[in-house]
């Protein structure tokens, strides 16, 4: 249980900005995708907690919805292929979902496929992400940068009243 969401929120805001900074670098090291993986995965538990708390942050923000590029699965892909990923979904025909906070959440906390990478068309760095429950159906995409505005989001988020 959360008594106090201050040091959650202000961790992200903290990993937004470092985010939004990693967005302006022409090349990545090894070493800061590794540091950048493991602040998107636990700044997703932190949102998963936030929302379940319930009165944490605002119902706004805990309800918002995200759009996530998706990449239907072309074979089935099995645990061991997740960094073969490429071969598996069909990511020259994305199309466009739109998900609520607690879903995409869901989906980071317990990916089997979290990869780094590029979509033809959107340009910037995004993360390739399924859970193991939706690998053989598809996978989603989204922009880092749409990751730092949902940290920063709910960073800035604070919660006045709630009722039961």
């Amino acid at each position: 249980m959360i008594t106090e969401s201050w040091p959650w929120r202000r961790e992200l805001k903290r990993v937004a900005e470092k985010i939004t900074r990693v967005t302006h670098f022409r090349h990545l090291r090894q070493d800061t995708l590794h540091n950048l993986e493991k602040d998107i995965l636990i700044g997703f538990f932190s949102v998963r907690k936030l929302i379940d708390a319930k009165s944490k942050i605002e119902k706004r923000v805990a309800e918002m919805e995200l759009c996530l590029e998706r990449c239907s699965a072309v074979r089935p892909m099995g645990s061991y292929q997740r960094f073969d990923f490429y071969e598996y979904f069909d990511l020259k025909s994305p199309y466009l979902v739109n998900k609520d906070l607690s879903y995409v959440s869901n989906q980071m906390v317990h990916s089997l496929l979290f990869n780094f990478g590029y979509l033809k068309g959107n340009g910037g760095l995004g993360v390739f992400f399924v859970s193991d429950k939706d690998r053989l159906k598809f996978c989603n995409f989204i922009a880092v940068e749409s990751i730092a505005k949902v940290f920063t989001d709910v960073a800035v988020s604070n919660a006045s009243s709630f009722s039961i």
